[in-house]
């Protein structure tokens, strides 16, 4: 019987949480939201006055490799796909963070039910351990790019 109910409790969940109006509607909403804001990144970057250097004398005057920093097209590219869609999915996580929450508040109920105590000894090992994959994760990082500098350095 409870191997039946794990597997029917998130199947419903998930259906009715991909058919709910709510979703067709937040759906909705965040289609014009992009529309709009991609409109607002365009007009902007029409007022934005592009210099264009002609002279000759201009471009010698500064040091070839020393990089410009102001890549425009790269910014207003960069503006109209990725910011854009990080602004227009982070209206998603409020309703996933609820329900992340209610999920854990309803598991570490039923532990406790089951388990006693051991159930908020577990959830505090978990708490305690949260920053453990962050930590581990840029010491890798730090290890990857001396790698990396090493071998473009033989390079």
């Amino acid at each position: 019987f409870w191997i039946l109910l794990r597997f029917v409790g998130p199947t419903v969940g998930f259906i009715a949480a991909r058919w709910n109006i709510c979703k067709l509607l937040t759906h909705q909403v965040s289609i014009q939201t992009e529309a709009i804001l991609t409109e607002l990144v365009f007009k902007h970057s029409l007022r934005v006055r592009v210099r264009a250097e002609t002279s000759d004398a201009q471009n010698e005057s500064a040091p070839p490799s020393e990089p410009s920093g102001r890549n425009l097209v790269g910014k207003i590219n960069n503006l109209a796909t990725i910011t854009l869609q990080n602004i227009v999915k982070s209206g998603e996580a409020p309703p996933e963070l609820l329900a992340y929450l209610l999920q854990s508040g309803l598991g570490i109920w039923f532990l406790s039910g089951v388990l006693g105590w051991a159930a908020f000894v577990g959830l505090g090992v978990t708490v305690a351990a949260f920053p453990l994959p962050g930590y581990i994760g840029g010491h890798i990082c730090f290890v990857q790019r001396g790698l990396m500098e090493r071998t473009d350095a033989r390079v």
